[in-house]
């Protein structure tokens, strides 16, 4: 609940007893942490290059990103990995790989593939002019 959303309080009699053993900031840790999964709800399956992978903790959600460079594929012999990571759309995700250039491919979704390859063919009109 919200404080701002309360129109009106009733005080009770009602009481309880609060467990000693309860954590406030541990909770809300892992509160807040499952809330910010809860928000990732598409997949994008990619090749990223070393830097890549060292910049992807940098522009997507930290965890996520963790858990898909733990769960990539070994380097290829470019170094390039292939693995896939939870986002929170597919807008989203537009503008967060975006920021890493050709470090990355998007191989999946084709949608997202496409988007950010029109952005890229935008971006050499603009430097071969």
């Amino acid at each position: 609940y919200r404080v701002s959303r309360f129109v009106s309080v009733t005080p009770t009699e009602e009481r309880f007893a609060r467990d000693e053993s309860f954590d406030l900031p541990t909770f809300w840790t892992a509160q807040a942490a499952a809330f910010a999964r809860s928000l990732l709800r598409a997949e994008v399956r990619l090749r990223l290059t070393p830097a890549g992978a060292r910049a992807l903790p940098r522009v997507t959600d930290r965890e996520a990103a963790t858990e898909a460079l733990a769960t990539a594929s070994p380097p290829d012999a470019a170094g390039w990995i292939t693995t896939t990571l939870a986002v929170e759309s597919e807008e989203v995700a537009y503008s967060q790989l975006l920021s890493l250039g050709p470090e990355t491919v998007v191989l999946t979704p084709p949608s997202l593939r496409d988007a950010l390859a029109a952005a890229a063919r935008r971006m050499v009109t603009h430097y071969d002019s």
